[in-house]
């Protein structure tokens, strides 16, 4: 009963290990920490892939916040570039006002959309000088021909006028001329 079976050489090596397996510095106790080191290296993973996830949605949100309004300020932009000399105040002021309420929600691209703002502002308002001065030259053009026109129609009133003194002058002389040419034969 005391008798120990007889072991193959396999299990001596071991049986010869066993100590050194329950020890406090023995390989079994350097395996558990080091699957302790890796699971807490997993989680310290997980959770920044977590964080990360987080900042990145985020990120994402505010881009989407930033890129509306910008959106919002561009379709006033839109305006501003098709304005009207009759149209053009008014939407200017539309877009200081859009500019005002999305300036805060634009976030890192307001600097970008107010340089935006500020070169269709100027694109328009050259624009619009060039339509009033257009306008004005042709206000002046049709002035100038509405004066040339009357000056024209004064000058054939004056025409008409004397063509008809003359004929009535050159009547008057024939008809003399024929008194002359009746005396003439009579006498």
């Amino acid at each position: 009963v005391g008798v120990r079976p007889a072991m193959k050489p396999h299990d001596l090596q071991m049986e010869r290990k066993k100590p050194e397996l329950i020890g406090p510095g023995g390989p079994h106790n350097n395996r558990i920490e080091e699957l302790r080191r890796k699971s807490a290296e997993a989680e310290e993973a997980q959770r920044k892939r977590q964080e990360e996830m987080k900042r990145n949605r985020e990120e994402d949100l505010q881009r989407r916040k930033e890129t509306t309004a910008a959106t919002n300020v561009r379709k006033v932009l839109a305006k501003v570039r098709a304005a009207r000399p009759d149209t053009y105040d008014a939407l200017r002021v539309q877009l200081e006002e859009s500019i005002a309420t999305n300036l805060e929600a634009m976030g890192s691209i307001a600097s970008k959309v107010g340089q935006e703002a500020e070169e269709v502002l100027q694109a328009a308002q050259t624009r619009i000088d060039d339509l009033n001065e257009q306008r004005a030259q042709e206000d002046r053009e049709r002035a100038e021909q509405e004066k040339q026109r009357k000056h024209e129609a004064e000058n054939s009133v004056k025409f008409v006028e004397e063509a008809k003194s003359d004929a009535q002058t050159q009547l008057k002389k024939v008809q003399e001329a024929e008194e002359l040419c009746k005396k003439v034969q009579e006498a």
